[in-house]
Formats: structure tokens, C-alpha cells, sequence
């Protein structure tokens, strides 16, 4: 009887261990364009500081044909400075998305710090087109 208990117990403390381990939430991986691992905000200590948020040259007739919608982007803000990865999440037209994107990659950031070291951070972009 004791022999079975302390196999219980063995089998129990391995599974445990297993379990705590798989709990565990994995770093996230690095993308195609950006090397270094990618977080959300929530996960950063240190989030992404845009020093320079550039305005897109949009073409005035796009500017009249679709005044007041916005161009959603969905970028990362690698931790070596670049902002790549950029998907379209609200579309407008091809031409103000393209400027968007265009525009998109030049902002300039001081990048995001998890446990003092640069990563990279998901940012959601929002360009207005306003007439």
C-alpha cells in the first residue's frame, strides 16, 4: 500500500511539473521582417515611444472620393528601429492604402524594453482621409 502511494505521488508531482511548464506562456516568435521577439503593449515594460508620426500625401481626388474614412494598418515596431510587418486592416482604396503603408515606414520610435532589452511591439496605425 505504501509502495502504490508514493507511486501516486510521483505520478502526480511529474504531472504537475508538466502542466506548470506547458502553462507557461512561450516568448513570441520573431517575424520574416523583424528578428527580434514581438510583444503586445500589455506585455512590454517599456512600450514603443513615437518620435516622429508622419502625415501621408494623399492624392486630392482619393481625399475627395473618400473623405472621412480611415486606413487601418497593423504594423510592427521592430526593435531595431524599423516599422515593418504592415497588413491593412481597414482598406480604402489601393492608392491611399499603398501612401499609408509608404508613410507607415518612415515614423521614427524609440523601441519598446522588456527586462531592459529592445524588443519589438504590435502598434494598430489609424490615417485619416480628410478633404
Amino acid at each position: 500500500m505504501r509502495n502504490r502511494i508514493q507511486l501516486i505521488e510521483s505520478v502526480l508531482i511529474v504531472f504537475i511539473g508538466v502542466w506548470s511548464l506547458s502553462a507557461q506562456t512561450p516568448k513570441p516568435s520573431p517575424t520574416p521582417e523583424c528578428s527580434l521577439p514581438v510583444y503586445t503593449g500589455k506585455e512590454v515594460d517599456r512600450k514603443v515611444k513615437v518620435l516622429d508620426y508622419p502625415a501621408p500625401h494623399f492624392d486630392s481626388y482619393e481625399m475627395a472620393t473618400y473623405s472621412s474614412a480611415v486606413v487601418i494598418l497593423r504594423a510592427i515596431f521592430c526593435g531595431d528601429g524599423k516599422v515593418t510587418d504592415i497588413k491593412v486592416q481597414r482598406h480604402v482604396s489601393q492608392s491611399l492604402d499603398d501612401e499609408a503603408i509608404r508613410t507607415a515606414k518612415t515614423i521614427r520610435f524609440q523601441p519598446a524594453e522588456k527586462e531592459g532589452k529592445r524588443v519589438s511591439q504590435w502598434m494598430t496605425l489609424e490615417y485619416h482621409i480628410n478633404d
